[in-house]
C-alpha cells in the first residue's frame, strides 16, 4: 500500500466499522489515527478516508463482508489504467480463489453510484477501478489481504509472462467442471 493513497477498514459490530484516517501517510499509521464510525458518523475531531461513503455502502449492502481494502498495486493497478482484461483462469487455484475479477468504470466508486456495492460481495472479492485502484473484500481483514496478494502476485505473473506468448486460460467448460468439484468439497464431511 503506498502511503499517500488507500483505505482500509473493517466492520466491528453490525454496520459500524473502523477504518484509516484521510491525511496521514499509511506508514505512519498509529492505534490512535483509526477513526471509528458508528451509525454512520465518524469519530470528533478525526477524518475517516475520503473513499469513507463507498466503504459504509458496502457494509450496509453485504452483511458477510467484514473488511475493505482500497490500494494501489502496481501490477493490479496497471490492469485498472490500461483498461486490460485481468484474466485469472491461469490455474485451477487462483480462479477458485478469486473468481472472475470485474471492473467497475471510474466514477462508480463515489457516493450514491452504488455500481461497486453491487459488483462486490462474497463471491467476488476484488473489484478494479478503471484509471484508479483496487478494492478487495473479505469475511476478515486477513482473508482480504490474501485475496489483494493473490490477485496482485497473478496480476504480475500475466504481465511478465507476456514475452513467453500469449495466455491460453481455463476454458467455460472446465470452470464448470471445476464449479462442480468445489461443490462437491464444499459438501464434503471431514472426519479427523
Amino acid at each position: 500500500m503506498l502511503g499517500s493513497f488507500g483505505s482500509v477498514s473493517t466492520r466491528w459490530q453490525d454496520n459500524d466499522f473502523l477504518i484509516t484516517p484521510e491525511n496521514v501517510s499509511k506508514w505512519d499509521l498509529r492505534l490512535d489515527n483509526i477513526v471509528q464510525v458508528r451509525r454512520g458518523k465518524r469519530e470528533a475531531g478525526k477524518l475517516p478516508a475520503s473513499s469513507f461513503y463507498l466503504h459504509q455502502e458496502i457494509y450496509e449492502k453485504h452483511p458477510d463482508i467484514n473488511a475493505i481494502i482500497i490500494t494501489q498495486t502496481p501490477y493490479l493497478t496497471a490492469f485498472a489504467i490500461t483498461g486490460a482484461e485481468f484474466n485469472v483462469r491461469t490455474i485451477p487455484e487462483t480462479w477458485i480463489y478469486l473468481q472472475d475479477v470485474q471492473m467497475a468504470a471510474f466514477g462508480d466508486q463515489f457516493p450514491g453510484k452504488n455500481a461497486v456495492t453491487s459488483m462486490v460481495s462474497a463471491n467476488t472479492p476484488v473489484v478494479l477501478m478503471q484509471n484508479e485502484c483496487v478494492m478487495v473484500a473479505g469475511n476478515k481483514l486477513l482473508q482480504a489481504f490474501d485475496y489483494l496478494e493473490v490477485a496482485e502476485f497473478s496480476a504480475k505473473s500475466l504481465i511478465l509472462s507476456t514475452s513467453l506468448g500469449k495466455m491460453i486460460p481455463i476454458s467455460d467448460d472446465q470452470v464448470n467442471e471445476l464449479g462442480k468439484v468445489m461443490g462437491r468439497w464444499k459438501n464434503y464431511e471431514w472426519k479427523l
